[in-house]
C-alpha cells in the first residue's frame, strides 16, 4: 500500500469520523494507530517495546506512518520531538536483498531529513541491552538538548 495511499489523509478522516461504520475495521485494516499505541508486529518488536519501558524511556510511536517529503513510510518505533527512529530487524522478515537493500534506502532517506536512526537486531538484545537502552537514552537526550529543532511535521497533536 506504501505509495498507493496518502496515510496522512486516511488517518485524518479516521479522527474525524471514529464513530462512522466501518471506521474501526478500516483502521484494524490499514494497521493506522496513535501515538504510544504498542500494535507491534513481532517478537522482536515486542520485546523491544518491553525493554523500553522496563527501563523507562519514553514511550515511542509504534508502527508509525511518516511523511517524509515525497513518500510515506512506516517505522517501528519513532520518537517525534527528538526526531528518533528505531528499526527493529529481525531475519525472519528480512533476509532477502531486496529487503536489505529498501532498509538502508530508507535510513539514507530519513537521514538526509534530519532523522537519527538505529537499527535493533535480536542479537543487540542478547548481548548488551543496557547499552541498546542507554544508545536510545543518549540520543533522546540530545534530541531534547537540541535548541534549533522543532518537532517534525509528522508529530500529531494530542487527542
Amino acid at each position: 500500500m506504501e505509495g498507493l495511499l496518502d496515510m496522512r489523509a486516511i488517518e485524518w478522516l479516521l479522527e474525524r469520523r471514529a464513530s462512522h461504520p466501518g471506521a474501526t475495521r478500516l483502521r484494524a485494516a490499514l494497521e493506522v494507530d496513535g501515538p504510544g499505541l504498542d500494535r507491534t508486529k513481532s517478537r522482536l518488536e515486542k520485546r523491544f517495546l518491553r525493554l523500553a519501558r522496563d527501563t523507562g524511556l519514553p514511550a515511542p510511536s509504534v508502527n508509525a506512518w511518516m511523511p517524509i517529503p515525497g513518500e510515506e513510510m512506516q517505522c517501528d518505533f519513532v520518537w517525534h520531538r527528538e526526531w528518533l527512529v528505531v528499526e527493529v530487524d529481525a531475519w525472519e522478515t528480512h533476509r532477502t536483498r531486496k529487503a536489505f537493500r529498501g532498509d538502508r534506502r530508507g535510513d539514507r532517506v530519513l537521514k538526509r531529513h534530519g532523522w537519527d536512526v538505529i537499527r535493533v537486531t535480536g542479537e543487540d538484545f542478547d548481548r548488551d541491552s543496557n547499552e541498546l537502552v542507554e544508545d536510545v537514552r543518549a540520543i533522546l537526550e540530545r534530541g531534547r538538548r537540541s535548541n534549533g529543532r522543532t518537532p517534525h511535521p509528522s508529530e500529531r497533536q494530542s487527542r
